[in-house]
């Protein structure tokens, strides 16, 4: 596991930090990055609740990351992780080597409830206050952003 954190500050002051995790792109780095996820907003202002919503979120976009983002090569097949620490929450990137994938989540259906798939993005949608999927040069770069709820 390759965690890097960067842009360490005293939170009170500033909130802003870095943390970052790459894993390989496959079903046995689900757990390691919502562990890392879980560690990485442990102690920021957020209701015990938003936590497992962010953990669970998290761990459903990296689930399609692992589904759906592999390298058409197999080269380079990882994800990426990166959750910033801003002044009023936080913003997570997972960004993996497949191809762009680019959802309307504003028009995301409802799931159908009698399929076994399909439901992933409309739990992260709504679980978090922003998702986007902003177009990157290579993979598909999921952005999901959760303001903080409890005063800090």
């Amino acid at each position: 596991m390759a965690v890097r954190e960067s842009g360490m500050r005293n939170l009170k002051k500033c909130k802003h930090r870095v943390h970052e995790l790459v894993m390989p792109n496959v079903s046995d780095s689900l757990h390691d990055i919502r562990a890392f996820t879980s560690e990485s907003i442990k102690g920021l202002p957020f209701s015990k609740a938003a936590e497992w919503d962010i953990v669970l979120a998290v761990g459903e976009a990296a689930t399609n990351c692992v589904e759906h983002g592999q390298s058409v090569a197999g080269v380079h097949n990882v994800i990426r992780t990166r959750i910033l620490v801003q002044n009023d929450g936080i913003k997570i990137e997972l960004h993996d080597s497949g191809h762009h994938f680019n959802p309307d989540v504003k028009k995301w259906p409802p799931p159908d409830l009698t399929s076994e798939k399909g439901r992933g993005i409309f739990i992260i949608k709504s679980l978090m206050d922003g998702v986007e999927y902003p177009p990157v040069d290579n993979g598909t770069l999921c952005v999901l952003t959760k303001k903080f709820d409890c005063g800090g």
